[in-house]
């Protein structure tokens, strides 16, 4: 498969998530061993259409120039599940993951953050058995 670039719309959801599912105001994620916390959307999302676009012009010996984002809360509310952030988080990291430094990157560690916030609110997790014994 080809990488792309993602739309803004898909952007609204992960940063949607990002804050949406957080446990306060501010989204914290982990990055070089350390915790960030960030108050802005739009900082979020720029951050990761940015990844998205370093991503695609390595692949492809292209030279779009990056951009700044504005976040727009997600209209389609049947787009505002755990599953659906999952899987635009698994798009989202395939199409930026092409470059060699990808997971090392503050957009790898933003997607991580969201993942770790929103399986908090997959149906049942907060009755699942914690340790196993």
């Amino acid at each position: 498969m080809s990488a792309y670039i993602v739309t803004d719309k898909h952007i609204d959801l992960l940063v949607w998530a990002a804050f949406h599912y957080a446990e306060s105001d501010l989204f914290s994620y982990y990055h070089n061993n350390k915790i960030e916390q960030v108050d802005s959307p739009n900082r979020v999302g720029t951050t990761l259409l940015n990844e998205n676009i370093r991503s695609v012009n390595f692949r492809y010996s292209e030279n779009t120039p990056y951009h700044f984002y504005r976040y727009q809360l997600p209209l389609d509310n049947s787009l505002l599940t755990p599953a659906q952030v999952f899987c635009a988080c698994d798009c989202y990291e395939y199409q930026a993951c092409e470059t060699q430094d990808y997971y090392s990157t503050k957009a790898a560690s933003i997607i991580n953050g969201i993942r770790r916030n929103t399986i908090r609110k997959v149906p049942g997790y907060d009755n699942a058995i914690w340790g196993i014994e």
